[in-house]
């Protein structure tokens, strides 16, 4: 069974209880702590809580950023960017300037429990 693949924006601070939708309206992706794909299983067992959707919300306000991947074995970095539409599909990649990696969220698949623990990290 393929694991679906979501891309998101994780958002702080650390909180208590799972918040209200209506407190969450004023976040943009700038303010976001983590960004990146990640598989679905969270969400499909309810480990995670879907609060709902905003009315005025716009995708268009929450384009896939191109995303950094460094391969180790030929030690080339590479700026790829993926369908809105389709976070498998890769759209373009170019290779870009060493030391790129840190200008942008990662390229790679997150799961759940990954995603858990950097944000408990991120947020203490």
């Amino acid at each position: 069974m393929k694991e679906m693949q979501i891309f998101g924006y994780f958002f702080g601070p650390k909180r208590d209880a799972v918040p209200e939708l209506d407190e969450l309206s004023g976040l943009r992706p700038d303010d976001a702590v983590l960004v990146g794909a990640f598989g679905g299983l969270g969400l499909k067992k309810g480990k995670w809580a879907v609060l709902g959707r905003f009315d005025n919300w716009d995708r268009a306000d929450w384009a896939f950023p191109p995303l950094v991947r460094y391969e180790e074995l030929t030690g080339q970095t590479y700026r790829v960017t993926y369908d809105d539409n389709d976070p498998g599909k890769v759209l373009h990649q170019e290779v870009v300037e060493p030391g790129a990696a840190e200008q942008g969220p990662r390229d790679g698949l997150m799961g759940h429990g990954f995603v858990e623990l950097k944000l408990t990290k991120l947020l203490d």
